[in-house]
């Protein structure tokens, strides 16, 4: 589910489903022509704490 989003197909999202290892809740990259995902917070709040 995009949190954000620079209106180029690229987004930082919360993952519903993550992969194995991985935590729902996390927030993770999606840019559109690139297919790996990238981790850059363990939840909503740290995101927002940590992008004040």
């Amino acid at each position: 589910m995009p949190i954000a989003t620079n209106g180029g197909g690229d987004d930082i999202c919360i993952d519903l489903a993550p992969a194995e290892g991985g935590e729902v809740g996390q927030i993770i990259t999606f840019w559109h022509d690139w297919e790996q995902r990238e981790v850059i917070s363990d939840s909503l709040e740290e995101w927002f704490i940590n992008r004040s």
